[in-house]
Order: structure tokens, then C-alpha cells, then sequence
């Protein structure tokens, strides 16, 4: 299984919108998607790519 294989398994949004929880977050903050895509996107942009190099990193440790 490559990469893209180990990552797909474990699924995620970098979008608000990509859950109920997001929507609900929306909705009572008051957050604008447009503001959410120009400042908060690229962090989550980057938490997921760390988060990525950590589960590959970790699975090629122990497997």
C-alpha cells in the first residue's frame, strides 16, 4: 500500500464546511466562509500536512 493508500484510510477536511461540527461552527460564530478560506485554511492546510509526514513517518517506524 504507497502513500496515498495510508492516508486515504484516515480521511479529513481542511474545509469547515466538511462536517456538521464546521456547519455548527458557522452558523454560531457568526464565520464567514470566505474570511475561514482566507485566514484559517492555510493553517489547517498545514496541520494536516504535518499530521501526514507524522502517520508516515510513524507507520514506517513500527511496520
Amino acid at each position: 500500500m504507497g502513500v496515498h493508500g495510508l492516508l486515504r484510510r484516515h480521511r479529513g477536511s481542511i474545509l469547515i464546511i466538511g462536517s456538521a461540527a464546521g456547519v455548527a461552527a458557522m452558523g454560531l460564530e457568526k464565520i464567514d466562509f470566505i474570511w475561514y478560506v482566507k485566514k484559517i485554511s492555510a493553517l489547517a492546510l498545514l496541520g494536516y500536512a504535518a499530521g501526514a509526514v507524522v502517520y508516515i513517518v510513524q507507520f514506517n517506524l513500527l511496520h
